[in-house]
């Protein structure tokens, strides 16, 4: 199996995690009183929506290419699990347990989760199911996305190797369908009251676009050629996006995240036929530091959270600013020490089960 490694998409993932954490931060910091600060941070939350759509392109280029092997399903679960399993599980204990232990020397780190049978949720990877029927759960709370992420890796594989062996076209039928059942299960569960924002089936358009986008890619259509296709793509998105942002609570929320997925699905276009370019921000995302940040970007991710509530419960200065660096530099830090620690020796474990 050979697949041209984009380089562009490790500065994409740098970029998403900080949306989240620049989101993250300034609700944290109680910036209500300020409704257009309020808005415009909240925006970086579709950071996650630029993860799924990332996510599902990555995954489906893989599956593509090694639809041959005999090991087909074999390495792909198993070089997910190293990848996803060593950092989710070890933070998920620091998030739980870290708290108790740092009292012992009167440190105060994180938020005080309650022990107990509500955590299984969050070890089973069903923490969205769980936050969006109101079932009993604690963990943090951004691990719902981990979830969604998770929930794709399991079906995918089965649904690209059934489909695409009778036909490219069976499959990208498949993939429509997926992309536009959510609009409908948003639409059901908003006129019942539920939340929208977390459950698997309502958030799984964003990862099928990523992988229509991989199909598109092996059928020759992400070439320059095509790029009219993309932007007219990508202005459709933000138009669908305004609508969202002055229509009514329902139209919103059960059309935001197809904007945004029809948004980040044609700009990741446009990044990889661009690649590499000249222009100034593909430059940018092939910046060392911006390189490195998106390498270590699931560690961002999974840690951002717990470095921000301890600073903003425990350690806040008098400038916000301030706060804000300190959390992006601890983040960056402790990313950095789980990556080369604790992911990076299983990463190499990967060696051992080859796609043959």
């Amino acid at each position: 199996m050979t697949l041209n490694y984009i380089k562009d998409l490790d500065g994409l993932r740098a970029i998403a995690a900080f949306m989240v954490i620049f989101a993250h931060f300034f609700n944290s910091q109680n910036f209500h009183n300020y409704p257009l600060i309020y808005k415009i941070a909240g925006l970086g939350n579709s950071g996650v929506s630029l993860f799924f759509v990332l996510s599902g392109f990555v995954i489906t280029r893989i599956l593509l290419a090694s639809l041959n092997s005999k090991t087909y399903f074999k390495s792909f679960y198993t070089r997910r699990i190293l990848r996803i399993f060593p950092l989710y599980y070890f933070a998920l204990l620091c998030y739980y347990y870290l708290p108790y232990l740092a009292l012992n020397f009167n440190l105060h780190i994180g938020h005080q989760y309650p022990l107990g049978y509500t955590q299984v949720y969050f070890f089973t990877y069903l923490q969205n199911i769980a936050t969006t029927f109101s079932w009993q759960s604690s963990g943090p709370s951004h691990f719902w996305s981990l979830a969604v992420e998770e929930h794709f890796y399991i079906i995918w594989p089965a649904i690209i190797y059934l489909f695409y062996k009778v036909s490219i076209h069976k499959l990208i039928y498949v993939i429509y369908v997926i992309i536009a059942l959510p609009v409908i299960i948003r639409g059901f569960m908003l006129y019942h009251n539920y939340n929208v924002e977390y459950f698997t089936l309502t958030r799984m358009d964003q990862l099928a676009m990523g992988s229509l986008l991989a199909i598109f890619e092996k059928e020759g259509k992400l070439h320059k050629r095509y790029q009219k296709f993309y932007y007219l793509a990508f202005l459709s998105g933000i138009s669908l996006f305004v609508c969202c942002f002055f229509a009514n609570d329902f139209f919103r929320d059960s059309f935001k995240h197809t904007a945004m997925g029809i948004i980040y699905f044609s700009a990741i276009a446009l990044v990889i036929i661009n690649s590499p370019g000249s222009n100034f921000f593909s430059r940018f995302l092939n910046f060392r530091i911006v390189q490195y940040l998106g390498t270590i970007s699931y560690g961002i991710y999974v840690w951002h959270l717990l470095i921000l509530t301890t600073i903003t419960r425990y350690y806040r200065t008098q400038w916000f600013l301030l706060d804000l660096l300190l959390g992006i530099l601890i983040t960056i830090f402790i990313a950095s020490l789980s990556y080369y620690l604790l992911e990076k020796p299983f990463l190499k474990l990967k060696r051992f089960f080859p796609y043959r």
